[in-house]
């Protein structure tokens, strides 16, 4: 990641922790130019088909994440 393998640690650590099952993207490759994300954190739901269904710029709450994920399921 551009933030080398300290932030990967870090955000795997937060991921545990918050007891999330989804992958959690860390841009190395320049994602973020194709998602356009231009504020941290922002987080893009993609849905199986590649899709992108919710953005969510800012910090968003656990719940509103679930429950958008739970809808796709």
């Amino acid at each position: 990641t551009k933030g080398g393998p300290r932030y990967r640690i870090k955000a795997e650590n937060a991921a545990a922790e918050l007891g999330l099952k989804f992958p959690i993207l860390l841009d190395d490759k320049g994602i973020s130019d194709k998602y356009t994300v231009r504020l941290l954190p922002t987080t893009v739901l993609v849905d199986q088909q590649g899709r992108i269904r919710e953005v969510w710029r800012g910090i968003t709450d656990t719940q509103n994440l679930m429950d958008a994920i739970n809808k796709l399921l």
